[in-house]
């Protein structure tokens, strides 16, 4: 019983210590963030992704994978894809009102910001190049 009156104070003092923090709150804004959305079967930043950002490693430019289910399926994961994407941007764009994005897609993925793309009010796009997009007309 008194094992029981122990172990309850530390169960509920360790989850206090384990509840997420704000990390914008503590993130200085970079002047670019790369949003990379993977291709089929791709995890994190992919085949393209993990280069590019290799390629513009610097310290004012700051990195980002979309997270989104990457499975064979065009229709549903694409638009999620696409949700997904805007709402991060439009989160980011609120946290950094000065940053610029570079939107970088592969495959599936530049499908994905192809529709995310449509659906933007929150930037101005410069340029968009894309690679291995299917929707994309020459």
């Amino acid at each position: 019983m008194r094992f029981q009156y122990l172990v309850t104070p530390l169960i509920l003092f360790a989850s206090a210590l384990g509840a997420p923090v704000e990390l914008e709150a503590r993130q200085s804004c970079s002047a670019l963030h790369l949003v990379h959305v993977a291709g089929t079967t791709e995890i994190g930043l992919g085949i393209v992704g993990t280069p590019l950002a290799a390629a513009l490693a610097s310290s004012d430019i700051t990195t980002k994978s979309i997270t989104y289910d990457t499975s064979a399926e065009y229709v549903v994961t694409v638009a999620a894809g696409a949700a997904i994407t805007t709402g991060y941007l439009a989160t980011q764009a609120a946290a950094c009102p000065n940053q610029r994005f570079i939107l970088s897609g592969y495959s599936k993925g530049a499908l994905v910001l192809h529709c995310e793309c449509c659906r933007l009010e929150i930037m101005t796009i410069s340029q968009a190049p894309s690679s291995h997009d299917s929707h994309k007309l020459p």
